[in-house]
């Protein structure tokens, strides 16, 4: 299935596309909830300014401005759903993993994937079982708390296996924007 913008989210939650809302509030939220975390991982309060900035948006059809960058919300929506979200593109390859909740048994994990194509189309993808996983963020390595440290632990073979196929010409650290 085709889609554009916020609504592979929805459609991964079984929402129907006026959730778009909703789903916006709850990353706000989430952003407002953990001031200090997010300061931390986007390097300051301005660019956590410009997240909220882009969250809070009263229209469905958004202009630039509003366009979610996949690279820092991963982060948010991992954390507030409690989700593995995997980013897949030309560009840029990355797993993102909740920065401070401990994950529930591997068998109840739900992993997001999104494919980023066309320089402007985000893509629902589903992966098999084992399918190769990019690797965790380096910003994730570096502040995540101590109790979510055992999410990546049922990915670390995946994530070996990913590395080993993924070119040179792929980036797999999260300090590159997409858009």
């Amino acid at each position: 299935m085709a889609t554009t913008g916020i609504e592979w989210l929805l459609h991964f939650f079984g929402m129907s596309n006026e959730g778009w809302r909703d789903v916006r509030n709850d990353l706000l939220l989430e952003i407002e909830q953990h001031p200090d975390e997010y300061n931390l991982l986007f390097y300051g309060l301005d660019r956590v300014e410009e997240m909220k900035r882009s969250l809070r948006c009263q229209s469905s059809i958004v202009g630039r401005e509003h366009w979610m960058t996949m690279s820092k919300m991963g982060y948010v929506i991992s954390s507030y759903y409690k989700i593995i979200v995997v980013l897949i593109s030309m560009n840029q390859c990355l797993t993102f993993f909740p920065i401070r909740d401990p994950p529930p048994p591997a068998s109840s994990h739900w992993i997001l994937c999104i494919g980023y194509v066309g320089s402007c189309h985000f893509q629902g993808l589903e992966l098999t079982l084992d399918a190769p996983l990019p690797p965790v963020t380096t910003t994730w390595e570096r502040f995540h708390l101590d109790n979510a440290s055992s999410w990546v632990t049922p990915y670390i073979s995946r994530m070996e296996v990913f590395r080993s196929l993924a070119g040179t010409n792929v980036a797999l650290v999260d300090d590159v924007d997409l858009i």
